[in-house]
Parts: structure tokens; C-alpha cells; sequence
């Protein structure tokens, strides 16, 4: 079995602070990753420290960026223990992704709607729990009980597929985690053609269209 896990997190921005007020939930950002290092976390957020717009898929680190001005918010870490399928093709389409990280938007119709218990789904664009819920349940990993669009992050604290490791500020994560957690699986998992000559096939095929032209790569 391998593992990817999924962090949460509350920074207390002025648009964390804007979901959290009429949310009430405890976290308003989540991210995924292949190690429970988070040193290369995937997710839908600004791009930019400062301002918060644009916004798209992006790549995170726990010591960069707005994590390591916010390193005393409070966090959530839960390991998702997965197959060799699940797992190679949650590479695949990470991998996939961030050769055309320009082409996926952040889904702010999406976010708007969600408010609204309206499910709202757009080609190339997601919110960063939509995001982190639609690689999963695509990738066979979970059973989604609602449509990802209205997947909150504070949601995937109550999916029993999910183990919590880790609670508590962002600042102590790492030194919290356990040295089995930490093991860094695939180091390289952002490179394309990993696992195969052809990555995530359906997926591309599916979700971008000429995606050379789209990004200028």
C-alpha cells in the first residue's frame, strides 16, 4: 500500500477569515501531497504571496510563501492509505498538471456557489478542496458523499477512509510526524512520463484540450 496525505489549514488571511466567518468551520484551505514532509504540496490558491489574485494550481511548501508567514496557524494532517493504482495515477495527473499548471484556473464561480449548496463544475478550473476531492475519488482512492464541488475542507475530517496523524500548529508539523510517515516515496513524482510513456492519458484527453497551445510550452 503507499500513502498520499491531505493537509488542512486555517491562516488567517483576510480571505481564509471571509470563508471561515460564514462557513463556521474550522479549515478553510487544503492541499495534497505524497509525503507527509509537505515540502511539495499540490493545490488550487493564489499565486502570489501578495495579492491574492491571480489564483490557480499551484505547488506549496510548508516553508514558503504564506505557510511560512502563517507557520503558527493551526493545521490538520491525514494519511490516505491507497493502492498501487490509485497512487501511480494520482502521480500521473499531478505530474500532468504541473506541466500545464497555466491552464487550470481557480474556480471562484465554484466557490461562490458552494455557499449557496449549489454544485458548480468548470472545465480546467477548481477550488482547493474540489480539487483535492475530485483527484482522489477519480483516482479510485476514496468514495466521494457529495459532489466534489461541495466538498468544504473541514469535510474531509469526517471521511472514515482518512486517519488523522497529525494536529496541531503548522510551525511543529514536522517534527511531530512520524519517521514511517516521513518517508519520501517518490521524490520525483513531478516529472512527467513516470510510470509510463503516456501519463494520465484519459485525463488529458478529457480536461485539456491542446494544452502546448493553452500554456505556450
Amino acid at each position: 500500500m503507499y500513502n498520499v496525505y491531505i493537509l488542512l489549514t486555517c491562516t488567517g488571511t483576510i480571505f481564509s477569515r471571509l470563508i471561515k466567518f460564514f462557513t463556521r468551520r474550522t479549515y478553510t484551505h487544503a492541499s495534497i501531497a505524497l509525503d507527509a514532509n509537505c515540502d511539495q504540496l499540490y493545490s488550487f490558491a493564489r499565486r502570489q504571496v501578495f495579492p491574492p489574485f491571480p489564483a490557480g494550481f499551484i505547488k506549496e511548501s510548508t516553508n514558503e510563501g504564506i505557510f511560512a508567514i502563517k507557520s503558527n496557524c493551526k493545521c490538520a494532517m491525514y494519511k490516505l492509505e491507497v493502492d498501487e493504482y490509485s497512487y501511480k495515477r494520482i502521480v500521473d495527473q499531478l505530474s500532468f498538471m504541473y506541466r500545464y499548471e497555466d491552464v487550470f484556473q481557480y474556480n471562484y464561480l465554484g466557490a461562490i456557489s458552494y455557499f449557496f449548496h449549489i454544485p458548480h463544475q468548470s472545465d480546467q478550473k477548481y477550488f482547493c478542496s474540489e480539487f483535492v476531492a475530485e483527484i482522489l475519488e477519480t483516482n479510485d482512492a476514496i468514495k466521494l458523499p457529495k459532489p466534489a464541488s461541495l466538498v468544504h475542507p473541514s469535510d474531509f475530517t469526517q471521511m472514515p477512509e482518512l486517519h488523522l496523524i497529525y494536529e496541531g500548529t503548522l510551525k511543529n508539523l514536522k517534527n511531530s510526524i512520524n519517521a514511517s510517515d516521513a518517508e519520501i516515496i517518490c521524490t520525483q513524482f513531478v516529472q512527467p512520463h513516470i510510470y509510463s510513456n503516456q501519463p494520465c492519458q484519459a485525463f488529458e484527453t478529457n480536461h485539456v484540450s491542446q494544452p502546448k497551445a493553452a500554456c505556450g510550452r
